[in-house]
């Protein structure tokens, strides 16, 4: 690092043109120590690159902040999609959706870097003109709300249910409390985590609490995959479960279709890590838009083929739902609200930039535009002397949208299935119409003709299939 800075140095302070030559010759600067400096970082293992202190701006950072937005309580309806297309159909769909998503997160992140576009809505204003922006902001202000009532829902499903098995366990006398009132605690409780982590207006604070997201999921996963063949063998062929079903083409395949797509969709952050990602080359892009994609489908895999053979035709739309009180599974549904409470800070914070930015647009502020400052600074210092002013109205605008989504988790209990319907409907255009669009506009420059119209066709398809889903649900 020494070595690299003292040329950097010396190529600054060149003050003509001959001498920037003389220190850019190869000799030159391999005396000064910078090839050898990049041979050395070049030489490190995989082990040693992944043993590394997780850096902001780094390829591992960016990944688990995309995997981290994408998982929560909505895994644990994949075993009950799987039981409606069946699961050799949903096999099937689980990849080619994974397709979908690295190729949509691909292409926006490209497009982002060749726009200089810092949030999703001024990458959607550049592809299609100004007056989509405004648009833009208010779907991601819906669907960000929205899938945080969701989570809480979910939490309030979850902490009842570890409370009452920690009890159990520990043989202390049942608490004397209503469902309704035990539930409502517990949502409000999750405050006391939530409103801390909220407070920082960059996502690399969260990026050592990351890991977390990854190790409950994999948890739950490896509990589903070893409880499986005991529950297989006990339920196959009984009354109720019954066999296992390779395909159903019925009006379920629809909801599975929604299902299995939401559990992809980390669109909402997508552009805001490509503009704090460290040299965003088009070989970086892919691999983290790949890796993205890979770490979800293996994980998603697992629970979703596990937990339907483990119950078949009964499968829950909560898979965890089918299992008894016991060690295993109670550390499951603590780890998934971990999880799940980590996800609402990282999936509100730009959906409070987004509301910000409509605030602004209805409200004229004297401040600096949402998307101007980077949520995670390459070198970690302090690039603004006074956010008093925007740190004032983001602190305001978050309290009301966590007053919302709280008030509304705990009103209408039953709201997920609302909840997911909205979840999917935008999450269609963040995964699919946006990057089309893009992909439209830029053309990447990198991409061959048959990748740049077997992208266009697939998104385009998954387009017409997500509408299609969207009408036979409001249907039923």
């Amino acid at each position: 690092m020494v070595a690299a800075s003292l040329a950097r140095e010396r190529i600054y302070s060149s003050d003509s043109l001959q001498s920037l030559k003389e220190v850019l010759v190869p000799a030159r600067l391999n005396d000064l120590g910078a090839v050898a400096a990049l041979n050395r970082r070049s030489s490190k293992s995989f082990v040693e690159r992944t043993l590394s202190p997780i850096t902001a701006g780094g390829l591992r950072q960016s990944i688990m902040t995309l995997v981290q937005t994408s998982l929560g309580g909505g895994v644990l309806t994949l075993a009950f999609a799987m039981k409606l297309s069946g699961l050799g159909l949903g096999c099937v769909l689980l990849v080619v959706l994974g397709l979908v998503a690295f190729l949509g997160m691909d292409v926006m992140m490209r497009g982002a870097v060749q726009l200089g576009a810092a949030d999703t809505a001024t990458l959607l204003a550049k592809c299609v003109g100004g007056w989509s922006g405004p648009v833009m902001d208010f779907m991601l202000v819906l669907y960000g709300n929205g899938a945080a009532i969701a989570f809480f829902i979910f939490l309030g499903d979850f902490l009842p249910a570890v409370t009452k098995d920690l009890v159990l366990v520990a043989g202390i006398t049942p608490l004397e409390v209503q469902p309704q009132v035990l539930r409502m605690r517990c949502i409000l409780a999750t405050l006391l985590c939530i409103v801390p982590l909220s407070i920082p207006r960059k996502l690399s604070v969260l990026r050592f609490t990351s890991p977390i997201a990854l190790v409950a999921i994999l948890f739950t996963a490896l509990i589903v995959l070893c409880k499986c063949p005991e529950l297989f063998a006990m339920h196959i062929g009984r009354k109720g479960f019954g066999e296992i079903q390779w395909v159903n083409i019925d009006w379920g395949f629809f909801q599975a279709f929604s299902v299995l797509l939401f559990a992809y969709n980390c669109h909402l952050n997508v552009v805001p890590v490509t503009t704090e990602l460290t040299d965003p080359s088009d070989a970086r892009i892919e691999k983290v838009a790949f890796r993205v994609m890979l770490v979800e489908l293996v994980f998603y895999s697992l629970i979703a083929v596990s937990g339907y053979l483990s119950f078949l035709g009964l499968t829950d739309q909560n898979i965890l739902q089918g299992y008894g009180t016991s060690s295993a599974i109670t550390m499951c549904r603590a780890g998934l609200s971990l999880t799940i409470l980590l996800a609402i800070p990282t999936s509100n914070l730009p959906t409070v930039m987004s509301l910000m930015g409509l605030l602004r647009l209805l409200l004229p502020v004297r401040s600096r535009a949402p998307g101007s400052a980077p949520l995670l600074p390459a070198d970690g210092s302090n690039a603004e002397a006074d956010l008093r002013g925007p740190d004032a109205m983001r602190f305001a605008v978050t309290a009301v949208c966590l007053a919302a989504q709280v008030s509304a988790a705990i009103a209408v209990p039953n709201v997920a299935d609302v909840m997911g319907l909205l979840g999917a409907s935008v999450g269609t255009v963040l995964m699919m119409v946006l990057p089309l669009m893009v992909l439209l506009k830029t053309r990447p420059k990198r991409y061959s003709t048959a990748r740049f119209w077997f992208t266009a066709i697939l998104l385009s398809a998954g387009t017409v299939i997500s509408l299609a889903s969207i009408v036979v649900i409001l249907g039923k």
